[in-house]
């Protein structure tokens, strides 16, 4: 998705679909083949109930992007001196 809050950000997601099983090595293979041609991709947080968060509520970290913890509260996000888990 690359929606008007995150112009030139493309998001990926993957559908459970029918068979999570095989759902989840297609999403494995294709995030593989997606890291080794773009190895700048980062990872979005996904929350306990399946959401990804909105952007402006993100932060960028060297290991992907994170959940801002003023903003944790929102998605029931306990929050660490690290930041929200």
């Amino acid at each position: 998705m690359d929606q008007f809050d995150h112009l030139g950000q493309v998001w990926l997601m993957f559908s459970k679909g029918e068979d999570p099983a095989m759902a989840g090595r297609f999403r494995e293979r294709a995030m593989h083949d997606i890291m080794f041609h773009w190895p700048s991709t980062l990872s979005l947080p996904v929350t306990p109930t399946g959401v990804i968060p909105l952007h402006r509520d993100l932060i960028r970290t060297p290991s992907g992007y994170a959940v801002k913890p003023s903003e944790a509260h929102k998605y029931d996000l306990a929050v660490t001196e690290t930041g929200p888990h």
